[in-house]
């Protein structure tokens, strides 16, 4: 039994040439953990991702970890794993396990660096310790500001306090030194930091000694330039051009050439810098020159033929911290197209339609074009300039079937040019139950008040809520261990009441829609897999309570009538076993287990031969089971299986630069070759989701979404409609917003259940394209996520374009989504009364709900494409 510090545990691993595991259970701190478990061991050079899976702590305690590497060598590398619990105090009971999966290359595998595994509880094992003393602050600008410090790079951060000493525990090892300017806020005042040393030598329970002082201070000017919203230009972004002491003369415009090209080469020469900024946001330009004349400028932007141009804005005045703001354009002329090549974009499709859509050519400089084209097979025709375009072309809905037009992704326009487009036909958006409009739904705690009502009938009736979800069973995940009672299984009964008594108040159906496991593969990792699927007396249990919710929801609509119950069924199975790459020809025992399950409920009916005993088997079992049982007890079902982003291995996908599109394509392939959609027993839907945590929470762990990452989420989902000609269901989208400046934050940050799937789903004019109006506790929340940044603040500078003003729920039906179910279990939504842990703030649902209220006064129709309907 590997010990450190005090703590006691068992390792054990198992590997692959390119994936593996180390294990870490039986844990015994002598004490209870505080609130930190860190982790260190070696790895081979050739890792290239670490993921930490828990499982076996008392239900809620998450773990948000946090992992770092740096080299040791030429063939290893060291691991520094921060895991941060959400409840503590926390008492281990041995039954805990941490799991760390490694993707890379490791020869001769992962048993060799077992002994290297330290664990310690609330600090580094075998730390040593650099003692920092921190010269004051330069500047009494600079008094309060914190010095940062770097430990070969990213692998360790610190800050301390200039004027006082502090001490860094890190692993022992050899560690580059790098400390920044310390400045303030807006960058007026700059004093460049100077170590004593650029290396550090850590040796445990020693202390190496390390100082910082600080040279002239420096205070250059800060200028903020801010784009407003210009309805007549609509383009995301503009080329600013910002010149310091730049040639400025009285010489009329009538200049000679002469006099123009002196200019020019001046100007060029002063140029201080260019960036792109973003419509109706504003740009913070830091460290301009603290004297002279500051110029900033717009380039022209030519959209349609058409040149808008914008005049120059003069700063002159010394002060620090300044603004610029371009309202509008200043000149609108056309251009000489008399040279311009012919585009001929070419449509073909199997139906002409009496519609049109919209396609829009952006080239690098600014150059746009947008039209409207038939959708039809033929030729349209329009001049363009030479330039290399980005093609967006977006698609139509016409008799509820999503359309969808291909083509390529950029252009190169050099002479005469041809643009082929296809239409092609995606998703027919009418599902059974869901209204005939984009519908919301949430999650319901099912809580009774003393009048014996339910308290989410209020909430659901403010947000006019077209759907209500629950858990199906007692402990919501099929209740493996046993047949449930019907006493036991509350929430079926529950949530079809609710759905009645919410349609009531509106007068309108409400659709109630039960989550039910018949194999829960949720919660752990692709390693236990096999073991759960091995379960036949769990299997048999959770087919036999399914059995009993289909029951109970045929008994209950006797009296609380509804044109149908949804059910969603297996969240996380198939995207596990697709993680665990379990061919569809996997050896699962289903048809004893199924014969059980019935046989359990007196039910006399033969399990059909085309069920076997293989994993596509099981799905078959399944979407027999649910046609057959629901059609026994009367119940009007309408139901689908549900999917993850993380199916192809992980969801690292969505924070790097990969085509969302093509891992869609590799989880439509496993879904088919499952059988998923058996047209002998067929579902209605598909639901995804891609994790219903609230982003800023301990429980999302490093699983959070930005600017970056949301599009790029919701065009998998598009993708996979199409390529599945199949209706998705998008399941518990976390609903829980930004902060905005105005808004209270605790100091526990993650007790109040902030996110961004609310802002971004819902939209938020008060956040818009301006990250700064963020609060800025929460811009300083450190994330250290090695694709997003290290703080929320360079999360969101990591796409700048972003635009939250507008709901991005306008093009959920295009991207073949026929309705949103908010909020999970410990996740906000719509109702107050989830989540029920943690200092939530019910401003956060109302606010949710005014917006789902002011939405339904004009819902976007499914029939047909809506006008406010655009693919930014």
């Amino acid at each position: 039994m590997p010990a450190a510090d005090d703590i006691i545990f068992d390792v054990k691993s198992d590997s692959n040439e390119e994936f593996g595991h180390l294990i870490i259970f039986n844990i015994h701190p002598s004490a209870p953990v505080k609130q930190l478990l860190y982790s260190t061991f070696n790895l081979p050079t050739g890792i290239t991702d670490i993921t930490c899976d828990v499982s076996g702590f008392d239900w809620p305690v998450t773990i948000n970890a946090e992992i770092r590497t740096k080299a040791v060598d030429a063939n290893t590398k060291l691991v520094l794993a921060k895991l941060e619990l959400n409840t503590h105090p926390y008492t281990f009971t041995g039954k805990e396990t941490l799991t760390f999966g490694i993707s890379g290359k490791q020869p001769g595998g992962l048993k060799q660096y077992e002994k290297t595994v330290r664990l310690a509880a609330d600090k580094i094992p075998n730390a040593g310790t650099v003692g920092v003393k921190c010269a004051a602050a330069p500047d009494p600008a600079l008094v309060g500001c914190q010095q940062e410090l770097s430990f070969d790079g990213l692998f360790f951060q610190a800050f301390v306090t200039p004027g006082k000493n502090a001490q860094i525990q890190l692993p022992p090892g050899t560690y580059g030194v790098a400390a920044p300017e310390l400045t303030n806020k807006d960058q007026t005042v700059i004093a460049p930091a100077i170590v004593s040393t650029n290396t550090v030598n850590v040796l445990t329970d020693k202390v190496t000694a390390l100082s910082v002082t600080y040279g002239p201070v420096q205070k250059p000017r800060t200028v903020d330039v801010t784009i407003d919203s210009i309805a007549s230009i609509p383009v995301k972004r503009f080329h600013v051009t910002v010149v310091s002491s730049y040639f400025s003369s009285t010489v009329p415009i009538q200049l000679s050439d002469l006099t123009r090209w002196i200019q020019s080469i001046l100007e060029t020469k002063s140029k201080f810098t260019d960036f792109w900024a973003f419509a109706n946001a504003t740009t913070p330009v830091f460290r301009l020159p603290s004297s002279g004349t500051i110029r900033v400028s717009i380039d022209p932007v030519i959209m349609n033929n058409v040149q808008y141009s914008f005049s120059p804005k003069d700063i002159t005045a010394p002060t620090p911290h300044q603004s610029v703001t371009f309202t509008q354009f200043d000149k609108k002329e056309p251009v000489d197209t008399s040279h311009f090549p012919k585009l001929s974009v070419v449509v073909t499709t199997k139906s002409d339609f009496d519609t049109a859509f919209s396609l829009r050519l952006v080239s690098p400089d600014n150059i746009v074009y947008i039209e409207q084209v038939k959708a039809k097979s033929g030729t349209t025709t329009f001049l363009v300039a030479q330039a290399n375009y980005v093609v967006e072309a977006t698609g139509f809905i016409h008799d509820s079937t999503v359309y969808v037009v291909e083509g390529p992704a950029t252009l190169n326009v050099t002479g005469n040019t041809q643009l082929p487009l296809n239409i092609i036909r995606g998703a027919n958006l009418k599902v059974p139950g869901f209204p005939n409009f984009l519908g919301f739904g949430g999650i319901t705690s099912l809580v009774l008040d003393a009048q014996n009502k339910y308290v989410d009938i209020p909430d659901f009736k403010e947000a006019r809520a077209s759907s209500i979800f629950k858990y199906a069973g007692f402990d919501g995940a099929g209740d493996a261990k046993k047949y449930l009672t019907p006493k036991e299984d509350g929430s079926t009964p529950g949530t079809i009441k609710l759905a009645h008594a919410v349609g009531q108040e509106l007068h309108q159906s409400v659709l109630p829609v039960l989550v039910s496991y018949t194999c829960n593969l949720s919660g752990g990792g692709p390693y236990d897999v096999p073991t759960r699927l091995a379960n036949t007396t769990g299997l048999a249990h959770s087919f036999g309570n399914l059995i009993l919710s289909l029951k109970l929801a045929g008994e209950t609509i006797t009296n609380n009538p509804m044109p149908h119950v949804g059910y969603i069924v297996n969240p996380d199975f198939i995207s596990m076993c697709q993680q665990a790459k379990l061919p569809p020809s996997y050896k699962v025992i289903v048809r004893k287990p199924l014969a059980d399950a019935l046989q359990h409920w007196g039910i006399q009916v033969s399990v059909p031969d085309s069920i076997q005993d293989t994993l596509r088997g099981y799905v078959l079992a399944v979407n027999w089971l649910v046609t057959t049982i629901a059609k026994r007890f009367k119940v009007p079902i309408t139901w689908g299986w549900q999917i993850n982003i993380w199916g192809n291995g992980s969801a690292l996908w969505v924070y790097s630069d990969k085509d969302p599109a093509a891992e869609a394509q590799t989880v439509a392939q496993y879904i088919n070759d499952l059988g998923v959609f058996d047209k002998t027993y067929p579902s209605n839907f598909l639901a995804i989701d891609r994790y219903e945590a609230d982003d800023f929470t301990p429980r999302a762990g490093a699983f959070r979404f930005g600017p970056h990452e949301w599009p790029r989420f919701f065009e998998f989902c598009k993708a996979l409609s199409v390529k599945l000609q199949f209706p998705l269901v998008a399941w518990q989208i976390p609903a829980s917003r930004t902060p905005l400046i105005h808004d209270h934050i605790s100091d526990d940050i993650g007790s109040q259940h902030w996110g961004t799937g609310g802002s971004y789903v819902l939209g938020d004019p008060g956040l818009g394209s301006n990250y700064h109006n963020i609060n800025p506790k929460l811009l300083g929340l450190k994330i250290n996520a090695p694709k997003q940044g290290d703080t929320v603040e360079d999360m969101f500078k990591r796409d700048e374009q972003f635009d939250w003003t507008n709901p991005a729920y306008v093009n959920f039906p295009l991207f073949g989504i026929a309705a949103v179910l908010l909020g999970g279990g410990e996740t906000v939504g719509i109702a107050t009364s989830v989540p029920q842990s943690g200092d939530t703030n019910p401003g956060e649902q109302k606010w949710v709900r005014a917006k789902l209220h002011a939405y339904m006064e004009h819902p976007i129709p499914l029939d047909h494409s809506s006008s406010s309907a655009n693919i930014n």
